[in-house]
């Protein structure tokens, strides 16, 4: 379902069980305000979970699309992307992220690197002040994480890993990043 709000610039969208009409839909609302939508090639696993475009904020999160593209872009690497033949991005991993960068998007942080890890993971990670939390995506079931006090001289506060599927675990690491 999707629905265009005039009066706010911005589209709010879920889950959609005909993505082709609804692209077809968001296209048409896209041209009016003159912006591009995201190409067709995009994976099926990002495309499903929000559909947004460059200039207009996702589920109302400022940085949400940039992340989901780098995500794409990440996901899209070719193996030996290491220069040592490590695999690309494990599909299942990309999608844990995607689904965690949509279930963490909040405006008061910044944009978050997302990078790839060896053996297939990923690691996603916001800096605020001299603050910095770490989330690495290990395999489809382990998140490792990383909080660091003052970034400058690399404190470390705590690190550990947990269930991916412990949400408020995230929140609670990203809680304590924007209070800084």
């Amino acid at each position: 379902m999707t629905t265009f709000a005039a009066e706010t610039d911005s589209i709010v969208t879920s889950p959609v069980s005909s993505f082709p009409k609804t692209a077809h839909i968001m296209t048409m609302i896209a041209h009016r305000l003159r912006h591009s939508v995201r190409p067709p090639e995009i994976p099926r696993l990002l495309r499903r979970d929000v559909i947004t475009m460059p200039g207009v904020r996702a589920n109302g999160c400022d940085w949400l699309f940039q992340a989901l593209n780098r995500l794409r872009l990440v996901a899209a690497l070719p193996s030996g992307w290491d220069g040592e033949g490590g695999p690309p991005p494990n599909p299942e991993t990309v999608a844990s992220a995607a689904r965690l960068l949509r279930d963490l998007q909040r405006n008061e942080l910044p944009l978050p690197f997302i990078c790839p890890i060896a053996g297939g993971g990923l690691q996603i990670e916001w800096s605020c002040a001299e603050r910095e939390v770490e989330l690495e995506l290990v395999d489809q079931q382990t998140m490792a994480f990383l909080r660091v006090e003052n970034a400058t001289t690399g404190k470390t506060v705590e690190s550990g890993e947990y269930p991916i599927s412990d949400i408020n675990k995230s929140r609670e690491l990203l809680d304590w990043l924007a209070s800084a």
